[in-house]
């Protein structure tokens, strides 16, 4: 294999950080071993790597991705592989391997990692990224998706299953609600805009008159908080990481001052109700 290729793995299991390095070792490799995203960013900023082998949840989900990222921004002719121990979700991976050179379910045979190794490092470095996006530009296009995952979950949950709506009365008004938080964090305003106090209010009214409760208002509202977040963290490669962070707490403040604006036009709805 000639030189010897640096390598910077990171897993949390110590007894996994314990048995590979060893192997890569042994066929010719060189290896820093690393338990934790902060030690894997330090490592980075401080040594030249070949390889980057990253477990995808290392502390938190996803934790894979920043260091991933990183390794792209600081040594771009690195090559990155990702190990999972979720076979399940290698459906999500297919669809991000164009953003790492691949991925290994765990527990990964020693062999098969070397192989992938040693038939990879080599290869002429590819640039399949493409620019990287603003957080508002990836919510935009990720807004039919965030509605799909919006009605698998509501349709779930067992508060929801009296309201017997189609699909799309549910999430046309949370599509102008997307489009609202798309808004607020590609200027970054502090506060709602007229229009979006506007379309608030019409989405709580609408709720009411649909037979939602208070209770399954704000509930739906959390769902969309998570779906949101899935979707970014999920597409995490394709952002600019440098302001990914500010974002969600701008669209996390947005969302929660959009609910409550539409909590309070739900409660003016009702009152005639309640005479």
């Amino acid at each position: 294999m000639g030189q010897r290729r640096r390598v910077l793995f990171i897993d949390d299991e110590a007894s996994i950080r314990q048995t590979l390095p060893p192997v890569l070792e042994g066929r010719g490799f060189e290896v820093v071993s690393v338990g934790t995203v902060p030690e894997a960013i330090t490592a980075i900023g401080q040594s030249q790597f070949d390889i980057l082998i990253s477990d995808l949840n290392i502390g938190e989900p996803g934790d894979g991705f920043t260091v991933v990222s990183a390794m792209r921004r600081v040594q771009p002719q690195c090559k990155s592989f990702i190990l999972t121990g979720y076979p399940d979700f290698e459906s999500a991976l297919r669809a991000i391997r164009n953003q790492v050179d691949d991925y290994l379910v765990k527990p990964t045979d020693p062999e098969e990692l070397v192989a992938t190794l040693e038939q990879k490092v080599d290869q002429q470095q590819r640039t399949p990224h493409g620019p990287l996006k603003e957080t508002s530009q990836l919510l935009g296009e990720l807004q039919s998706q965030i509605s799909r995952w919006l009605i698998a979950r509501l349709r779930a949950r067992e508060e929801f299953s009296g309201i017997r709506l189609p699909d799309e009365e549910i999430t046309e008004p949370v599509s102008l609600i997307v489009a609202e938080l798309v808004r607020k964090v590609k200027t970054g305003t502090e506060d709602l805009t007229p229009q979006g106090l506007m379309s608030a209010a019409a989405y709580g009214t609408l709720r009411q008159q649909q037979g939602y409760s208070v209770a399954m208002l704000v509930a739906e509202g959390h769902i969309l908080q998570h779906v949101i977040s899935k979707g970014l963290q999920d597409n995490l490669l394709r952002l600019k990481l440098s302001t990914v962070i500010g974002d969600m707490i701008a669209i996390g403040e947005a969302l929660n001052g959009y609910i409550e604006e539409a909590v309070r036009a739900f409660s003016r709805a009702a009152l005639p109700h309640s005479a």
